[in-house]
């Protein structure tokens, strides 16, 4: 009998004592006498040494503890630089100054230009977020409310009366 669930258990009916009794023996020969087949199994599954091909488990081999397996994603890079988050910057800073138009007052942008600065810093926020970079984000988002704000009250100080 395999350590499987049977028909019996998973319509919720108790085992038969014939059952219960092959189940015992089959647990004894391959040592696991523990009773909770499903923790081992996730143990097992858990495993990275190399006594998991064989199914022994080591005494001196770790085992994370949990539900899922670890993750097989190698580690983020802690030097990469987050360039993303520098072009929305720039960017925003480049949408400063595009967004006055000194040359030809009687047809400016259109005013959801006036909030790409903004946009583009919590964009760069965003991106600096996934890399977990925390204090770029922050830079990152004051610079576009700061663009921003400051762009509103030129534009409110310089435009027509």
């Amino acid at each position: 009998m395999s350590n499987k669930r049977n028909k019996n258990t998973r319509r919720g009916r108790k085992m038969s004592s014939q059952q219960r009794e092959k189940q015992q023996q089959m647990r004894e020969q391959t040592g696991r006498g523990s009773g909770n087949s499903v923790q081992d199994a996730r143990q097992r599954a858990m495993s990275t040494s190399p006594e998991r091909a064989t199914g022994t488990q080591g005494a001196a081999e770790e085992v994370r503890s949990g539900l899922f397996p670890p993750s097989r994603r190698p580690p983020r890079d802690p030097n990469r630089k987050p360039w993303e988050v520098y072009a929305c910057m720039i960017m925003a800073v480049l949408i400063v100054f595009l967004v006055p138009d000194w040359r030809d007052p009687e047809n400016p942008w259109p005013a959801w230009f006036y909030v790409a600065p903004l946009a583009f810093g919590v964009l760069g926020a965003l991106f600096a977020l996934l890399d977990k970079k925390r204090r770029l984000a922050w830079t990152s988002a004051g610079l576009g409310l700061v663009l921003f704000v400051g762009l509103v009250s030129v534009i409110a100080l310089t435009g027509p009366a």
